[in-house]
């Protein structure tokens, strides 16, 4: 149980998968967030996406379990949190059936008018350029091209 600390979020988009146990190793029960240990003085998180592929919304913060987003806002500093589902992809998101399984990457741009758009704040050299009222949550913009990666 090591102690998280120097904790900052911004922006991200986390969602809990259904869990499983692979050999002997737990992925977790599908929480939308699992930081029993975090240094509640060090960490600043806000302006995240949460929700699981199970359809509930529960966690545990700093040693509190939470089964609401009410409750994840009143026991953390994220206080601007929005609760999300797979639909706020654009396309299906299809989730591996077997621990180690080769399967082809997701397309994870967002759905316009899905709840993790507009849901953000502006970092400065990080989101630059963002459309709409704020930046989104998750890694791509809602109507920016994919970005280029590697060697141009």
């Amino acid at each position: 149980d090591t102690p998280v600390g120097q904790l900052y979020s911004r922006n991200n988009l986390f969602i809990g998968g259904p869990g499983a146990t692979t050999g002997g190793y737990s992925s977790g029960a599908g929480n939308v967030m699992q930081l029993a240990t975090v240094v509640t003085a060090t960490a600043d998180i806000n302006y995240d996406a949460f929700g699981s592929t199970l359809g509930t919304f529960a966690g545990n913060y700093a040693g509190t379990n939470f089964t609401s987003l009410t409750q994840l806002r009143s026991i953390s500093t994220e206080k601007n949190a929005v609760q999300v589902d797979l639909s706020v992809f654009a396309n299906t998101i299809a989730l591996p059936t077997a621990a180690l399984t080769l399967f082809a990457k997701p397309d994870l741009r967002l759905r316009s008018g899905g709840g993790a758009e507009n849901v953000g704040v502006a970092i400065p050299n990080v989101n630059d350029g963002y459309s709409g009222a704020a930046p989104d949550a998750g890694a791509y913009e809602v109507g920016a091209p994919l970005p280029v990666y590697g060697p141009r």
